[in-house]
């Protein structure tokens, strides 16, 4: 057992976690330039670490990292190859990638069919601006979240796109939190609306499994400021 860790912002590493119920297991992370995220877990956790780099075997696993250094230099799609499947698992690059980096994933993916690709990507407004912020009004409100969502999509899909994908998952769409007022609720629904229509997209809560024929089984408890 392994446990696969993107990068180091803290929505995505628990220490307190890790330290009551994974800290006997080695920690697979990308090989970034700053060496922030393993010394992070090595040194202050005392974690064992492996580097994925070009291509990094554990197991019957195999995991290859690509990194957009124009825009984000701690961050990294990494592949996982298993049993005849694969997985993307893009973590918070829902950005449009360069062209180089669609070029060195081509290889990867031409080895496996639409049903054998599994793409997963953060999407949502997990700042929470505009909807934690009173002193925006509801009309500006409006116009920031359908320009982020929009902007978001078009991104995911150019993605897709160019990799020859027809569809994926998201997940992490926290972008309501605390924040209780209606008109922004609304706002959020109605942008999420368009997202519920298009059958390249499906959304996962936290809890749920993906299935080998991309269906989805549900956790026991869902969230509802998921879409």
């Amino acid at each position: 057992i392994g446990v696969l860790i993107s990068h180091g912002h803290d929505d995505h590493i628990d220490e307190w976690f890790i330290a009551h119920h994974l800290n006997s297991y080695p920690f697979l992370i990308p090989a970034y330039p700053s060496p922030g995220l393993e010394t992070r877990l090595k040194l202050k956790m005392g974690l064992e670490t492996r580097l994925i780099g070009e291509r990094l075997t554990f197991g019957p696993f195999s995991l290859h990292q690509f990194i957009n250094d124009d825009f984000s230099g701690h961050d990294a799609v990494i592949t996982i190859e298993y049993n005849k499947k694969l997985v993307i698992h893009a973590n918070d690059n829902w950005h449009e990638w360069p062209e180089k980096m669609i070029q060195e994933m081509i290889p990867t993916l031409s080895r496996y069919s639409q049903k054998d690709i599994f793409f997963l990507v953060q999407f949502g407004i997990a700042d929470c601006f505009p909807m934690n912020y009173p002193k925006i009004s509801t009309s500006d409100a409006r116009r920031i979240i359908s320009d982020r969502f929009l902007s978001y999509k078009n991104a995911i899909i150019k993605n897709l796109s160019r990799l020859g994908i027809n569809h994926c998952f998201l997940y992490a769409n926290q972008s309501r939190f605390i924040f209780n007022n209606d008109e922004i609720n609304s706002i959020l629904d109605e942008a999420k609306h368009d997202f519920r229509q298009d059958d390249r997209f499906k959304q996962l809560s936290p809890g749920d499994s993906v299935c080998e024929d991309h269906s989805i089984k549900g956790a026991s408890v869902k969230n509802p400021d998921f879409f």
